[in-house]
């Protein structure tokens, strides 16, 4: 039977409190590791922001605050980040709540606007406006397509 599991929770990560919505076949938490794990056709939702994924795992602090977002297995994703907007998909992508971090694993594909980035691993910090982009396998380099005004 096709189960359907909504939550809203508060975010952490907004100026503003906007919801996020979580829809997935299956949840499991753990109160003792302070983790809930999201699996089966995963789809999470913040205003325009969206994410589908396979597995989500949202670990907490001491406080019940949320501490990090895990998602695996990413199909797709839309993530505005200083008023530009990134659509793309990962193996994984590592969202650190404190730092305001992202990290994108394995098989990176991102664009913005009219700019392709193909990587093996992406980190973005929100704050200082900051990316660091690699390559992991030797013969493959990182690869940015984009036009340049006439």
């Amino acid at each position: 039977m096709y189960r359907k599991i909504v939550i809203l929770l508060l975010s952490l990560c907004s100026l503003y409190a906007e919801k996020i919505e979580i829809n997935a076949k299956i949840f499991e938490g753990n109160k003792d590791s302070q983790t809930g794990v999201f699996s089966k056709d995963v789809s999470i939702r913040q205003g325009k922001d969206y994410l589908n994924c396979q597995v989500l795992t949202i670990r907490t602090n001491k406080d019940n605050k949320i501490a990090s977002y895990e998602a695996q297995y990413v199909t797709s994703f839309s993530i505005s980040l200083n008023k530009d907007n990134f659509k793309g998909k990962a193996d994984k992508i590592v969202y650190d709540v404190n730092k305001n971090t992202y990290e994108l694993i394995g098989n990176v594909k991102i664009t913005e606007n009219n700019k392709e980035l193909s990587a093996d691993y992406i980190y973005i910090n929100q704050n200082d406006g900051t990316y660091k982009v690699k390559s992991d396998k030797a013969n493959k380099p990182v690869k940015l397509i984009f036009e340049i005004a006439k």
